[in-house]
C-alpha cells in the first residue's frame, strides 16, 4: 500500500476520531488522515514519542488542533 493515496481505502477502512485512533496507536499501529497526501505520512509511538512519519524521516508529532478535530483518521493495514 504504499505510496498508494489514503483516499483508496476510505471503502475498506473504517475512519475514527482522533480519541479513537490514540488508542490504536498505543497499540502499535500506525495511522493516517484522509487529508494527508499518502500513506507514506503516518503517526506512530517510538521510544515512547509520538511520531509522525513524512517526507521520508521521523519527526516528533506536535499535534495540532485540526488533527484533534479531525474524524477522518484511520489504520494503515500492515502487510505481512
Amino acid at each position: 500500500m504504499q505510496g498508494q493515496s489514503p483516499i483508496v481505502n476510505k471503502g475498506t477502512a473504517k475512519t475514527m476520531s482522533f480519541p479513537e485512533i490514540i488508542q490504536k496507536i498505543l497499540d502499535g499501529k500506525k495511522v493516517t488522515r484522509l487529508e494527508w497526501e499518502s500513506n507514506n505520512e503516518y503517526g506512530f509511538m517510538k521510544d515512547e514519542t509520538l511520531c509522525v512519519h513524512t517526507k521520508g524521516k521521523d519527526h516528533t508529532w506536535v499535534v495540532s488542533k485540526g488533527d484533534m478535530m479531525g474524524n477522518d483518521w484511520f489504520v494503515i493495514p500492515s502487510v505481512n
